[in-house]
């Protein structure tokens, strides 16, 4: 459904994380819960909770990041810190790791 809709149709290159995991929309534990959005298409599982158990879980469930999945990310992260940097300059300070 998300690489039909959103990538295909749609046309979306971005990032696409999902809702919080514990918000109980969806029925299963937490790591079943991320190997089904990751299975879905979503590059990033989101789990809000930080239970140490149910992060092993979905630790050990999840392959590692795929490709695809890295490069989205990094060019999101690239953006965000883009972002920053005028606001950071204007003010006469930077953020933490753009010294």
């Amino acid at each position: 459904m998300i690489q039909q809709i959103i990538r295909e149709r749609i046309g979306f290159d971005g990032l696409l994380m999902s809702d919080d995991l514990d918000m109980k929309a969806l029925q299963g534990d937490i790591p079943s819960l991320a190997t089904g959005v990751i299975a879905a298409g979503c590059d990033l599982a989101l789990n809000c909770w930080a239970r140490m158990d149910e992060m092993v879980g979905i630790a050990n469930a999840l392959p590692d990041i795929s490709d695809v999945s890295r490069a989205r990310l990094d060019r999101a992260m690239a953006k965000r810190i883009a972002a920053r940097r005028p606001a950071a300059a204007e003010s006469g300070c930077s953020p933490p790791g753009m010294r």
